[in-house]
């Protein structure tokens, strides 16, 4: 883990500059049930996610990574109510 040092792994310098504060700003409104939560540094998925989890107050947890494609408005529901039978 190069722990967001910039220069390793080829991360450009100014990595976290590359931020869209509006974007945030955006995801922080859509519910009050959406939590934002941000590291000061580069933690990495596995670390962040256990930031989440600990976070978490609901009783479903998913993690969807960006390589999923939610094509519907019903994305959510073919994955949560598996779990919830369960």
């Amino acid at each position: 883990d190069d722990n967001g040092i910039p220069g390793h792994h080829g991360l450009p310098s100014n990595i976290r500059k590359n931020v869209d504060e509006a974007e945030w700003d955006y995801l922080k409104s859509l519910s009050p049930k959406v939590k934002v939560i941000q590291h000061d540094n580069r933690e990495g998925c596995a670390r962040s996610r256990l930031t989440g989890a600990k976070a978490a107050t609901g009783e479903v947890l998913m993690f969807v990574d960006s390589h999923i494609e939610m094509e519907s408005s019903t994305w959510y529901h073919h994955l949560a109510i598996p779990i919830v039978e369960n």
